[in-house]
């Protein structure tokens, strides 16, 4: 690979003897410059030579004078598409092997990262665009750095005790029959038959949990996404866990799964941030949708961080505010225009060079809640000037940086070497305008 310092330096200070375009492999030009170098013209034209080189933009450099890789339909790449490394020989050892369906190439060192991840993609690799690429390189350094909810190999280990899925024969006193009853959603088999009990059941119970095994097109899926399948998990675990790569999630936070088990639902501890949201939001009753959503603006605008509505100070003040909104009709129709994840966060704001946007503020049902919590509450919403002192806190636990952040070579590389390059062109601008002048002073 042809280097642009040296074919600078070369050009400056043996250009006269046509040495920069041997080293340009320009073979027929130099030995034009070596017949006539006695008539001191090539070394005019050396320094010439000199200089544009020297200013020249270092990708053009590379493009005309490095050999570059070259794909079946006659386009060229010079860059990995990934860590942006000029690619030649030394890292790519079978371009075949290399390509992504868009046409991108990657590196031997890329190829090699993309194998850890999924040997599978890396084997097939021109099946695949470069955003899929990039989507698994992330979502695997940050299931691998932060997110170690496949370390969990049994409910015994997790900080919540999950509901299950019960079927349970008994007789019925009603119909005078056995009755088989499916989808029990319980802690444990105790709940059950209290279940039974209040329901026109009598002994003997025949209680079964249901678990249903994970599917031969979810384990096969699965490693495309970069998910290790967990030892023990149900086709619900799985699920989840391709839903999250899938919708760009992160897992729960325990305090929302475990107001959800509290409030009866059935869920996977892999359920991601989003998808709990929305189960909780559309699942609920009316009075605990409108409390529930009362609770959330109430934790955008406040410091208070807990987030299961069960254990909030303020409960009672929430479903006082809920019962008597159930009969306004506007404010309701304004409440059924937000999706479950709108609630994570309010508005639009900037975090680390991102823009973000989450439910609407301009909606009445978030303006009469931000000024119930104003007159109950003391609490005063960004509009008034008295934004939550905390909000960076806030923020970051929300949007926590590791998601931006865990897979920065494919986002820092090309920016890094734009700010060297810039800085290299100025140094050489300089060093060639000294080099100008003291063969000026020599000539002289």
């Amino acid at each position: 690979m042809k280097n642009q310092n040296t074919a600078t330096i070369l050009a400056l200070f043996l250009g006269g003897f046509g040495i920069h375009k041997f080293y340009l492999e320009k073979e027929f030009q130099g030995l034009a410059y070596l017949l006539f170098c006695w008539t001191l013209v090539p070394f005019v034209l050396g320094i010439i030579d000199g200089i544009m080189l020297g200013l020249m933009y270092e990708d053009t450099f590379y493009e005309k004078y490095n050999k570059q890789i070259k794909l079946c339909n006659n386009q060229f790449k010079n860059r990995c598409v990934l860590c942006t490394e000029y690619l030649d020989s030394a890292n790519i050892t079978n371009i075949k092997h290399n390509i992504l369906k868009d046409n991108g190439v990657v590196c031997d060192k890329c190829l090699k990262k993309i194998n850890d991840v999924n040997p599978k993609i890396a084997m097939g690799l021109n099946n695949f665009h470069l955003e899929h690429i990039k989507n698994l390189l992330q979502k695997s350094d940050l299931r691998s750095t932060r997110v170690a909810i496949n370390t969990v190999s049994s409910n015994k280990d997790y900080p919540v005790k999950l509901n299950k899925k019960y079927k349970a024969r008994a007789f019925h006193t009603g119909r005078n029959c056995w009755k088989t009853v499916n989808n029990i959603i319980a802690k444990d088999e105790n709940e059950v038959r209290e279940l039974l009990d209040n329901s026109e059941f009598r002994e003997p119970y025949q209680i079964e949990e249901i678990f249903r095994e994970p599917t031969e097109r979810q384990i096969e899926f699965a490693p495309y996404f970069g998910i290790k399948t967990p030892v023990g998990a149900s086709q619900e675990d799985v699920s989840a866990l391709i839903s999250i790569q899938q919708d760009d999630d992160i897992p729960a936070d325990i305090g929302l799964i475990e107001y959800a088990t509290e409030e009866g639902f059935y869920i996977s501890r892999y359920t991601g941030r989003k998808a709990l949201y929305n189960l909780i939001f559309f699942n609920s009753s009316l009075e605990d949708r409108i409390a529930f959503f009362i609770f959330c603006v109430y934790r955008w605008l406040s410091v208070d961080r807990e987030i299961n509505l069960n254990k909030s100070r303020h409960k009672d003040l929430f479903y006082e505010f809920s019962y008597k909104m159930q009969t306004d009709r506007e404010f309701i129709k304004s409440l059924n225009r937000y999706q479950g994840e709108d609630l994570i966060w309010f508005g639009t704001f900037t975090h680390q060079w991102n823009d973000y946007s989450g439910g609407s503020k301009n909606t009445k049902a978030y303006k009469i809640c931000a000024l119930f919590l104003k007159d109950r509450l003391g609490i005063l919403s960004e509009g008034n000037n008295t934004i939550n002192p905390n909000i960076r806190k806030i923020k970051k636990e929300l949007i926590p940086d590791y998601r931006y952040d865990a897979f920065p070579p494919i986002r820092d590389t090309g920016r890094n070497k734009n700010y060297n390059r810039s800085n290299q062109g100025c140094f050489n601008t300089v060093a060639l305008f000294l080099l100008m002048f003291f063969i000026l002073l020599i000539f002289a």
